[in-house]
Formats: structure tokens, sequence, C-alpha cells
């Protein structure tokens, strides 16, 4: 994604759905994928759905990774 996004975006694409599934990437990562999402899904009516994996082995961390993610869909201005 990191080599293709910012092609399509150049072209300007846009998308009616994104699933982005990235185990293994750090939460940066996703940060980052979250500006691309932010600008190339179709808005209103654009469906986000993403697994990540966020901090796996830790129930305490998981929650805390979970509400960051959702404040940045808020931010967004997605639902979650």
């Amino acid at each position: 994604w990191q080599d293709e996004m910012p092609k399509l975006m150049q072209e300007g694409v846009v998308f009616d759905g994104i699933f982005f599934d990235t185990y293994g990437e750090h939460f940066t990562d996703l940060e980052d994928f979250h500006e691309y999402v932010a600008k190339t899904l179709k808005k209103p009516g654009g469906v986000y759905s993403f697994f990540n994996g966020l901090a796996p082995d830790n129930i305490f961390f998981h929650g805390v990774a979970c509400q960051c993610v959702k404040l940045q869909l808020a931010k967004m201005g997605l639902d979650s």
C-alpha cells in the first residue's frame, strides 16, 4: 500500500469501500494509512474496515490502542 496509495490518490481514485489487513505492521503504519483513507474514501456512504491485531497479547494495551483508533476515526469523520 505504501507504493500504490500515493499513485491512486494522484489519479483521483475514490473508493466505495476499503478493507485494510495489516497484522504485523506498527500502529504508526496504520496512522499513515488513515491519511489515505480520509482522502480516498467516498463520502458519504463509504465503508472502511481494518484488522491490525493491535496489542493482541495484552488486554489493557489492546483497549488503549482501540480507543486511540476510535479517536482517529472520529477526527476523520467516520463512525466506529
